[in-house]
């Protein structure tokens, strides 16, 4: 599973309240997987969440992530019901979502919550981290992930558009 969450306390509460009131546009990139009270509590502050939705089945999220995503997406229902500036972001992984299957599940998502999002991003996989796990010792399965080809990247993208997404990027 991940590692516990430690960045939502009151030190990162009064941070995000200080830089807010200094006219400056504080903006929250989470997972989602913490109780709601603690985004809640940093949510008048805050102009825009970064919202990963990484994979929509439970099971596969479970084995790509680490953990179900039922809490990440109640926490994303409830934030868009209180009125949160939302990005929505997906990364997209050759071998592990890159599938109509996988943008038509979101699409549905956002549309039956109402999910407000300010826009969406799909964001092609790359191994960034890659050296990081090295440095962590640990290994990273590279082998199992690829960059999808730019044409899925815009078939993606004009579907988003088609069911009345209106600000989708590639990249982000």
């Amino acid at each position: 599973p991940p590692p516990p969450l430690f960045f939502f306390n009151d030190t990162a509460t009064t941070l995000i309240y200080t830089i807010s009131l200094h006219d400056a546009l504080p903006i929250c990139d989470t997972s989602g997987y913490t109780d709601y009270e603690n985004l809640k509590r940093i949510l008048p502050y805050v102009d825009v969440f970064l919202y990963d939705i990484k994979v929509m089945d439970p099971e596969d999220h479970k084995k790509y992530i680490g953990v179900d995503n039922s809490l990440i997406l109640e926490n994303l229902k409830k934030l868009s019901d209180e009125g949160a500036g939302l990005y929505i972001r997906l990364p997209i992984i050759q071998q592990v979502n890159a599938t109509d299957e996988h943008i038509e599940s979101v699409i549905h998502f956002l549309k039956e919550n109402n999910i407000h999002a300010r826009q969406v991003n799909l964001l092609p996989y790359h191994d960034i981290g890659k050296g990081k796990y090295a440095s962590l010792d640990m290994e990273y399965h590279d082998d199992e992930m690829s960059v999808p080809v730019s044409e899925l990247m815009e078939h993606f993208k004009s579907m988003f558009e088609e069911q009345g997404f209106n600000k989708v990027n590639i990249g982000g």
